[in-house]
């Protein structure tokens, strides 16, 4: 943690967000550099008026539950951005957890679910489907809003005028979605291992009583020497080599 004049930075990790605190008997506003980092400790300061208002309008919100889970994310979103924890907690996670019961892993969910929702919102009403929760909101967080859209929308082919459920909404991203798989054909993979299979071997075969390189004693083979052989373990190599080394070679005979 370094302190120069006004402006203060803590953590080491890259900066990521940007958080404004004002002290009422500063002239100047102190800007601090935070890590966007759910467990990184911050330095605990008191919030200024505004921040206070704020905070008490957030908690509120996520408390009473009344304008529902996409809500609640947001006003955690807010509170993490703009470090309006940092005048109880040294952590987003520590904070939710005395506060209001739930970890950082649960409020990242919310959070992910709540931009899911407001993405799907931006759309003209009626021709997607929009999560009532966060589970079913859940198979759509790791998506990008263009494809997010994609399953709103087949989702609303599916169900018409029936309220979705989560498996409706898993259903559908598998629809529009394609799931990854090998750029490999089954057929291609099978022409592929037969063609490696008939290859002819490029391995040189040693005489029956090899003799050492005057270089220093190593063998050198192609590199896919191994192909279509049981390699042996580093202990029988081991042992190969101690029996070659009482090998008597004839020196005429050297490759």
């Amino acid at each position: 943690m370094t302190d120069n004049s006004n402006d203060i930075i803590f953590g080491e990790k890259p900066i990521l967000q940007f958080g404004l605190y004002c002290n009422e008997t500063d002239d100047l506003t102190k800007t601090y550099v935070l890590a966007d980092n759910d467990n990184e400790e911050v330095e605990q300061s008191p919030l200024n008026p505004k921040e206070k208002a704020l905070l008490v309008e957030y908690e509120k919100d996520i408390d009473d539950q009344l304008k529902g889970f996409d809500v609640v994310g947001q006003r955690l979103s807010q509170i993490k951005k703009q470090k309006l924890f940092r005048g109880s907690h040294r952590s987003f996670h520590q904070y939710c957890l005395d506060r209001f019961g739930f970890g950082c892993s649960y409020a990242k969910r919310v959070i992910e679910a709540s931009k899911c929702v407001e993405n799907l919102k931006s759309v003209p009403i009626g021709t997607v489907c929009i999560p009532a929760n966060e589970s079913q909101a859940r198979p759509m967080v790791d998506l990008c809003p263009k494809d997010q859209v994609k399953v709103g929308k087949q989702t609303k082919e599916d169900v018409g005028t029936r309220e979705p459920t989560t498996k409706d909404f898993e259903q559908a991203k598998s629809k529009v979605i394609p799931a990854k798989t090998s750029k490999k054909t089954p057929k291609a993979k099978a022409k592929a291992s037969k063609d490696e299979a008939q290859e002819p071997s490029q391995v040189i075969p040693l005489p029956s009583n090899p003799a050492p390189l005057s270089s220093g004693g190593w063998f050198v083979v192609p590199a896919d020497f191994h192909k279509g052989i049981d390699l042996p373990t580093l202990q029988e190599l081991s042992e190969a080599a101690k029996t070659l080394k009482y090998i008597g070679w004839d020196s005429k005979r050297q490759a």
